[in-house]
């Protein structure tokens, strides 16, 4: 019988129903990632994996706010969501993931948190369809290229959220994408959605010197791109890449990016930039 997980507040620190060498365990991750932070969190990952091996196999339940818990499992250096609670506005959100190791997690998730927002297990791809979803890391499974093994998912396309009455065309959408290496892919199976008042938010990766997936967004594409950058503390209009080799320090992290053609998210952007003006005065 598995054992109920632990609780963790975020708030006020406590953790409740760990034993002494889970609560050792949760000295050292915390340990671990502040001085991770110094080096862009570099290693932190495969040393909490390799922690987990030594613990027992049970899940955390971490409560981020007052209506938002994300459960996981303990000592794995990867999991983390916030997702349509009460301070955030309680906007509806579908959440959509291929994976049969990953789906119950995410499963469990919305039962903790009353079935509030909508799951759909399928990958992100250009067409519909099907693909096989394969990787050594469940936040690395990916359907890019030619598989010929792995899981066989189905694909949806973002598109087809409209053609099957998921989403209204008249909606405001932000789009967050973490499909590893299907970036292009997905956006050109969402064309429609785009032009819309939709934000997609994806990864720039570290270890791409051509910036490929904002160099799409920007040559490709009819929207804005736009990238936080720490100099100036503002979200950037980027009509220049070479932006990018100054903000890109480090290869082992990625970015986020967001592209839109809405003038709704546009002004949103610049009141976001307008309150850290504010901020810093």
């Amino acid at each position: 019988m598995a054992q109920a997980p632990i609780q963790f507040d975020r708030a006020s620190g406590v953790l409740e129903g760990a034993n002494a060498w889970e609560r050792l365990a949760a000295i050292a991750l915390t340990l671990g990632s502040k001085v991770a932070s110094n080096f862009s969190h570099r290693g932190y990952n495969m040393c909490a994996n390799l922690l987990r091996t030594t613990l027992p196999d049970r899940g955390i339940q971490i409560k981020l706010n007052p209506d938002a818990i994300f459960e996981f499992p303990y000592g794995d250096g990867y999991w983390s969501v916030l997702v349509s609670s009460k301070p955030f506005g309680s906007h509806r959100a579908i959440a959509i993931e291929p994976s049969g190791q990953n789906f119950p997690k995410l499963a469990n998730n919305a039962k903790v948190n009353g079935d509030r927002f909508e799951l759909m297990k399928c990958a992100i791809g250009a067409v519909r369809g099907t693909a096989r979803l394969s990787g050594t890391k469940h936040e690395a499974f990916s359907i890019a290229g030619s598989q010929t093994d792995g899981e066989e998912v189905p694909v949806l396309a973002l598109d087809n959220l409209l053609d099957d009455g998921k989403v209204a065309a008249n909606g405001k959408f932000l789009i967050k994408l973490d499909v590893e290496g299907v970036e292009i892919e997905a956006m050109k199976g969402g064309a429609r959605l785009l032009k819309g008042d939709s934000v997609i938010l994806c990864e720039e990766h570290g270890n791409d010197p051509r910036h490929t997936v904002s160099r799409y967004i920007l040559e490709q594409t009819p929207l804005k791109l736009i990238v936080y950058d720490p100099r100036s503390g503002r979200l950037e209009t980027v009509t220049d890449l070479s932006i990018l080799d100054r903000i890109k320090v480090s290869t082992h992290v990625g970015y986020n990016v967001f592209g839109t053609a809405s003038a709704f998210w546009l002004d949103r952007i610049n009141a976001l930039n307008a309150k850290a003006e504010r901020r810093a005065q």
